[in-house]
């Protein structure tokens, strides 16, 4: 089976039940697969990507147990560096309080707020940009995110976006986007 950063875990499972010992290898907070309540708890929404990011490792350490057991990766699938890479390109990554202080120019007014980490791609980019369609010129987007927002800035690169980005922690990226 060839699988990519967006195949869920529930799916990897079913298909080849080794993947919840090559899972629980790398991470104790994988251990909690092997127990079947949590498993499909876990499980049912959760991809590899998701998974990595709950357990703090990359998604490449979790591609090479998986391929171990017999799974196959997509060609064309970026590295969690090369992700890191193209951000850079075409954001402004601050830290704490270099985020604070663009941020703390907008009011309540001039400032919209959405919450996309429990949305999957492309459910997360069209709320982005239906958000940005309605949001008037000089005003500020405050996207909470729980990944590197790769597709999210390659959908803005020719547009006429300012982006700056915080990542809080692994599974916490906080991206404001000013419409020039």
């Amino acid at each position: 089976m060839k699988i990519n950063r967006h195949t869920k875990v529930s799916t990897l499972i079913k298909e080849n039940n080794e993947t919840i010992s090559a899972l629980a290898d790398l991470t104790p907070t994988f251990e909690k697969l092997k127990n079947p309540i949590l498993r499909n708890e876990m499980a049912s929404g959760m991809t590899i990507e998701m998974a990595a990011q709950t357990a703090g490792i990359s998604t490449d350490q979790i591609f090479e147990a998986l391929l171990k057991i017999n799974f196959e990766i997509e060609p064309n699938q970026t590295t969690d560096q090369e992700e890191i890479d193209i951000v850079r390109k075409k954001a402004t990554i601050h830290n704490s309080e270099g985020f604070e202080k663009i941020f703390s120019k907008y009011d309540n007014d001039h400032l919209k707020k959405i919450d996309v980490r429990l949305l999957e791609k492309p459910g997360y980019i069209q709320a982005i940009l239906a958000e940005l369609s309605l949001l008037p010129k000089g005003d500020a987007l405050l996207v909470y995110h729980y990944r590197f927002p790769v597709y999210v800035l390659e959908e803005l690169s020719d547009k006429d976006y300012e982006i700056h980005l915080h990542f809080i922690n692994s599974n916490n990226i906080h991206m404001l986007i000013i419409k020039k």
